[in-house]
């Protein structure tokens, strides 16, 4: 049985003699017994608890609407399970850009010590690089490829003269993220047809990778991320077909790329939902489904990554990693948890040595689908994969992914501002960020990527972290006063926290002590709490001083202290 609440999550095993809570104080031993009793009955007890509120009160919908209810019980597990078969994963990892072969060579070989199965060689990378950087390596024991958004020509004519003695090849193209960035697909496609069809051409080579980590960036849901990509790979069939390409052998050509972020069940749901869509494309086409999880490539969420307290980082890097794990991709790649400013020797280490915890110390590398039979990971796997194909189906009736490109942005812009909506007003939480945030300078500043900055243009903390690097120019200092214990100005103190603010939580007896702090402290910034008198307050504080009322802060925090942060500049 599985409760959700919030944004957290509590398994419970309910066992003979397990007491529940019921009125303050937990029901006698013998209340409830799960070989006998009636979920009924569990709900009864488990409502008497919760003042009044249904278990049905507690559930929640995701940034594109979907319902994610509170409990899931066997009633709720879909009648046809999608098969899984993947065991184990290909440990995978993107190095960094660089000019030297020397450089990339001591970087291949350190991540390939460290166990790494794939390595993929940046976008925009110069063409003549990797075959001078490959001395000492065991070709035929490894598999490389390019990051999705460089020059594909470039990336054919490094891979050309080495690629019958490589054990696989990814030239990273998607057309589909051409389409949707208004750029020319025509001439990439074509040269990667070209590619596949030559006589030397290794028959595995992958010429194409639909970027679903690209469309990510774009601020996409799940749902509508899973659509873009079965759109894509429709586009790339379609055109293979066009040049001499049958579908079910071009079907083989083509690889997935799926996000893993912070959202450990949201991650597993949508790996395995890519999976049972794509089975149903594969039929369509009449291509075989098998080995499809093999070619599903997970990569941790760039979006999820902030630059302020970066090693929080790790817990959401490897929370999307054990996500695409129990989800079934066959190749991971983990993105060091500094990678906003460059990755760094101890961070791809460590991104390293997750794979190798969760694949061998905690045995997920040995089990097939290790999330079957959750009755709630099965339903949101099965409930993703339908909204995805219904959104799938509105792209087709548009015309494909080129002519419904606006309605993807459409789609795009209203998650992401659902999203910052959610943080914004502190329903959801950035750890290092919004909660708990450590005052330290950010280590540089974000690099940039073959399409903008790293992260991309929509990544929810970025806002913060400008936010707070514009307030560490003016130090705010700040009095948070309730007055009496009517109050709740000191429940804002976090916000100030999050900006680098030196915020003092104060409570008082009366408007009079009141006025008496405010003058003794001069503050920039007083938010009040239980004030019936403000003007007299405001008063008292001066012409510079901010007066805010505690609920200011009831809605959009973030608005409120890009207000505060712009009127002391």
């Amino acid at each position: 049985m599985t409760i959700h609440h919030g944004f957290g999550w509590v398994m419970v095993c309910i066992q003979p003699g397990f007491g529940v809570r019921k009125g303050g104080d937990f029901a006698p031993m013998d209340t409830f017994d799960p070989t006998t009793d009636s979920i009924e009955k569990w709900r009864s007890l488990a409502e008497a608890s919760m003042k009044g509120r249904s278990i049905e009160s507690l559930a929640r919908h995701d940034h594109e609407g979907g319902l994610i209810k509170a409990l899931y019980t066997a009633a709720d597990r879909p009648e046809t399970l999608p098969t899984l078969g993947q065991t184990g994963w290909t440990i995978a990892q993107e190095l960094e850009p660089t000019d030297s072969a020397a450089t990339l060579n001591f970087a291949i070989m350190d991540e390939l010590a460290g166990g790494v199965g794939r390595i993929d060689l940046p976008a925009g990378i110069d063409a003549s690089l990797p075959g001078q950087s490959l001395d000492g390596v065991f070709l035929d024991a490894i598999d490389l490829g390019f990051a999705p958004g460089g020059d594909i020509n470039d990336a054919i004519h490094a891979i050309t003269p080495i690629m019958g003695k490589l054990r696989g090849v990814s030239l990273g193209f998607d057309p589909g993220l051409a389409l949707l960035e208004g750029g020319d697909a025509a001439s990439g496609t074509n040269a990667v047809t070209d590619f596949l069809k030559a006589a030397d051409t290794p028959h595995d080579a992958r010429g194409f990778a639909v970027a679903g980590d690209d469309y990510h960036l774009l601020g996409l849901g799940s749902a509508t991320e899973l659509a873009t990509m079965l759109a894509a790979t429709v586009h790339i069939l379609r055109t293979m077909e066009e040049a001499g390409i049958a579908p079910d052998a071009g079907w083989s050509r083509i690889e997935w790329r799926v996000t893993g972020d912070a959202d450990l069940y949201g991650t597993i749901a949508r790996t395995r939902a890519l999976v049972v869509l794509l089975q149903r494309v594969a039929e369509a086409v009449s291509a075989s489904p098998e080995g499809i999880e093999a070619r599903v490539h997970g990569i941790t969420s760039a979006r999820h990554l902030t630059s302020l307290d970066a090693e929080t980082n790790i817990l959401r890097n490897g929370t999307g990693l054990l996500g695409l794990a129990l989800g079934g991709a066959g190749v991971i790649t983990c993105r060091p948890h500094d990678w906003l400013t460059g990755s760094s020797a101890e961070a791809l280490r460590l991104a390293r040595n997750a794979h190798h915890l969760m694949a061998e110390e905690a045995r997920i590398a040995h089990v097939a689908d290790p999330a079957a039979g959750s009755y709630f990971i099965e339903a949101m796997t099965r409930d993703l994969a339908e909204q995805a194909w219904a959104r799938f189906q509105d792209i087709e009736k548009t015309g494909g992914i080129a002519a419904a490109s606006g309605m993807i942005h459409d789609w795009a812009d209203a998650a992401h501002e659902a999203r910052l909506r959610s943080i914004n007003e502190g329903r959801e939480n950035l750890l290092g960020v919004t909660i708990h945030p450590v005052m330290q300078p950010r280590p540089g500043p974000v690099l940039d990527g073959a399409r903008g900055p790293r992260g991309g243009s929509r990544r929810p903390a970025a806002g913060w972290e400008s936010l707070r690097e514009a307030a560490s120019k003016r130090p705010l200092r700040c009095l948070l006063l309730d007055i009496r214990d009517e109050g709740r100005a000191g429940e804002c103190q976090r916000w100030f926290q999050v900006i680098g603010a030196e915020a003092a939580a104060m409570r008082v007896a009366s408007m009079a002590e009141a006025e008496a702090t405010i003058t003794s402290a001069k503050p920039d910034v007083v938010v009040l709490g239980g004030c019936d008198d403000v003007p007299l307050l405001a008063t008292a504080a001066g012409e510079a001083c901010r007066v805010l009322e505690d609920t200011a802060f009831a809605g959009d925090k973030f608005a409120v202290m890009s207000d505060l942060v712009k009127g002391s500049a």
